[in-house]
């Protein structure tokens, strides 16, 4: 969220299954946007979502919830790893 990098620096960043960890969201936007060069470009690739996704996810990770319908990007963070939400790009 707090990038160490000089403004409009980085071609492009890519990031896998790292976006849902991020308790705010909105200030990794922010600083990816201020340290992007122009007309460079950002892939991130989350979770695939789905009902057995859902039904999984919800089980099989303790530290991650699964929530559809969480009021905010902004998620409680307890810890690394722990208080995301893996259905934010949702």
């Amino acid at each position: 969220e707090a990038m160490s990098l000089d403004d409009h620096s980085t071609r492009a960043f890519y990031g896998q299954n790292c976006f849902h960890h991020f308790p705010h969201p909105e200030r990794f936007f922010t600083e990816l946007e201020r340290t992007l060069k122009i007309g460079g470009g950002a892939i991130l690739i989350e979770p695939f979502h789905g009902p057995f996704a859902a039904f999984l996810y919800k089980r099989l990770f303790k530290s991650e919830g699964f929530d559809m319908h969480f009021p905010s990007w902004e998620t409680p963070s307890t810890g690394p790893m722990n208080g995301a939400n893996q259905a934010l790009s949702y």
